[in-house]
């Protein structure tokens, strides 16, 4: 081969890998592309999943106790099935397990079985106004609700007892987003906001805003503020919470919706 053959050869190699090059980086683009397109939504969907289940199992707790003790000692069944909230009156469903008969429900059974009680209680505000530990009576309250069992979430340490209820503050801030103040219940004493443990659930969210029913109107009301009732620092609850999220020039906007717990309703 002459030394002419030799620098054509040399060319056309270098302008295939060039091409081939070209190519690769932009398959690799578009699929960086899509993926970070697809991390925003999902990271949007999973948010609001996790705050609405959070929601819809606040202020309920169910415990099971077996046994002649839990029916001669009503204090044991009050202490182990309390409901999450104290603060507001609860209401106990109470079920026996193991009578056939009316007779067996209401007396000892003869044939000496077992009974058991299942109790399931909830707190008619689930979701409320709460201060947090140690604030003073000028600040401002936060969204809180409790829940009976630590999520997954959270990931508390180990030395912390994985049992029992928590209680949750939805705070946001600018700086640093969405997140959850809380607090295991059966830990000692929290006094101040120095003693919350902090989760963080999104750092993309730009605004959170309050949507009330103006029943003088007829119409919904979105607020930047919660609205305040009658009494002194006190807030109304909304039947809607929107979160703006934002990612790269790019915002979704949500609608979660605070349950509003009724007796009417057969729970299944």
């Amino acid at each position: 081969m002459s030394l002419i053959e030799v620098v054509l050869a040399i060319a056309v190699a270098g302008f295939v890998l060039t091409a081939a090059t070209s190519f690769v980086v932009s398959v690799s683009s578009i699929w960086s592309t899509r993926a970070e397109r697809h991390f925003f939504e999902d990271h949007v969907d999973g948010v609001m999943q996790f705050l609405q289940s959070s929601f819809d199992r606040a202020g309920i707790a169910i415990a099971t106790e077996r046994g002649e003790d839990s029916q001669n000692n009503p204090e044991v069944n009050t202490e182990e099935a309390q409901a999450p909230s104290q603060k507001a009156p609860q209401v106990e469903l109470e079920t026996e397990v193991g009578s056939e008969t009316n007779g067996e429900k209401n007396g000892a059974s003869n044939n000496g079985e077992e009974k058991g009680v299942s109790l399931i209680q909830w707190s008619e505000e689930p979701i409320s106004w709460e201060r947090l530990p140690g604030a003073s009576n000028y600040e401002d309250p936060f969204l809180s609700f409790e829940l009976n069992a630590l999520p997954p979430l959270f990931n508390a340490p180990a030395e912390l007892p994985q049992l029992g209820g928590v209680r949750a503050y939805l705070h946001f801030d600018r700086s640093h987003g969405l997140r959850l103040l809380w607090h295991l219940l059966l830990q000692e004493e929290v006094e101040d906001r120095d003693d919350l443990r902090s989760t963080q659930l999104s750092a993309l969210v730009e605004q959170v805003e309050y949507i009330y029913w103006d029943e003088r109107f007829e119409a919904w009301e979105i607020e930047k503020e919660p609205l305040k009732g009658d009494g002194q620092n006190q807030f109304l609850l909304p039947r809607y919470l929107r979160f703006t999220f934002t990612h790269e020039g790019v915002s979704e906007t949500r609608n979660l919706a605070i349950p509003v717990p009724s007796r009417s309703v057969f729970i299944f």
